[in-house]
């Protein structure tokens, strides 16, 4: 089985597939609300096309997540999973699929932080805090309604990508100039802690990218309960 066909949901992988342009900061496509997709045009090749589109652009870039708008289609569709890496081995392994209209129903009280990448500011990575887990409601390829409840790396993930289709990007959730950095220096940092040498990464913070896949086994902050609120 190829390393393709692992890390995606054979539902995505349609024929003549293939790589689309990633906008990046500044394009104002970047900045709307994407619109909601009607359940009938699931079923329509041009739909199964962009899907099939999308998997292939975001296979290129070897990340584990991608929205609509990101490759300028104005529509509520992500796609989004988790597989191991090079540099996190013991990263879950959910294989990328499709998930239309996704909503966040409810939000776990933990917290953690972490700096995250996006395809559409490549070599920069900020500070994000977000949820430990989330549970989430959409529609499959089938137009069939479904809830999945995630944690962890891979609800990281889906909160960044639904943020694209509000127009959220990863830069806004910094509280300061210094919580953006560039890659570079967060694996320079990585690999100074790694061989025992200082680093000016807090031990509170777990260092990941949403998109681009880097991430180092750092600890995570927490908050008294792991109970899901709505």
């Amino acid at each position: 089985m190829s390393r393709e066909a692992m890390r995606f949901d054979p539902s995505l992988l349609v024929e003549g597939r293939r790589r689309r342009p990633i906008l990046w900061l500044g394009h104002p496509a970047l900045r709307q609300t994407a619109r909601v997709v009607e359940p009938s045009q699931l079923k329509t090749d041009a739909f199964r096309r962009l899907i099939g589109d999308m998997a292939q652009t975001l296979e290129d870039e070897g990340g584990v997540g991608l929205a609509g708008p990101q490759i300028g289609v104005d529509q509520r569709v992500i796609l989004a999973g988790a597989f191991p890496s090079e540099r996190d081995p013991s990263r879950p392994n959910h294989p990328v699929r499709a998930f239309i209209n996704p909503v966040i129903v409810a939000r776990s009280s933990q917290v953690g932080a972490a700096y995250e990448g996006c395809l559409s500011i490549p070599g920069i990575l900020a500070r994000v805090v977000r949820p430990h887990a989330v549970e989430i409601e959409y529609l499959d390829l089938n137009a069939m309604p479904r809830r999945l409840r995630a944690e962890g790396f891979l609800a990281r993930v889906l909160q960044h990508e639904i943020d694209h289709l509000d127009g959220v990007l990863i830069v806004d959730h910094a509280r300061s100039f210094g919580e953006i950095v560039s890659l570079d220096w967060v694996l320079s940092q990585m690999r100074g802690a790694t061989s025992g040498g200082e680093s000016s990464l807090s031990t509170e913070t777990t260092t990941v990218s949403s998109e681009h896949g880097v991430s180092s086994s750092s600890a995570s902050s927490s908050a008294a309960t792991r109970a899901m609120s709505p």
